[in-house]
């Protein structure tokens, strides 16, 4: 599963090639589905042995997609077929990404660690750390709207 071997002093320590993308928001007009497409598809990620995507990867999961979107989703449906791909829960992708996540063949949690050479990593989505959200659920629906609406 490892893609590079360097050897440092007397140990040999192996990196593997994990690649990370956090919030795609997949229904939004905002959202850079072509160019995330192009690299769904680059040769730098077909040699890749992670994929995690880091939360947020719908916008509105409830949204229409385009087309693109669509290849988004197609996409990272036949990564897994060929590496391990991790979604993380975000704050955008409820209620039930469960069900997106078993149709498209990945894992989701609410984090992830994975270790790559001597060293472990820690993926975990931002809403995490934001609290506001959870207390003033009323305010955060009205923020919410009016940025959909200026979109």
């Amino acid at each position: 599963m490892c893609i590079t071997t360097i050897r440092k002093e007397k140990f040999l320590i192996n990196f593997n090639k994990v690649i990370i993308l956090s919030d795609i928001h997949l229904g939004s007009k905002l959202c850079q589905a072509e160019a995330l497409i192009k690299f769904l598809e680059s040769k730098e990620l077909r040699s890749s042995d992670l994929l995690v995507v880091n939360g947020d990867l719908f916008d509105d999961i409830m949204a229409r997609l385009n087309k693109f979107h669509w290849k988004v989703l197609s996409a990272l449906r036949k990564h897994s077929n060929d590496r391990k791909v991790v979604w993380i829960r975000g704050n955008h992708d409820e209620p039930h990404p469960e069900i997106v996540a078993t149709l498209l063949g990945i894992e989701l949690v609410k984090h992830y660690t994975f270790t790559s050479g001597a060293k472990s990593f820690l993926c975990i989505h931002g809403d995490s750390f934001d609290d506001f959200h959870l207390k003033f659920p009323i305010i955060t629906a009205i923020a919410d709207k009016i940025y959909n609406f200026l979109q």
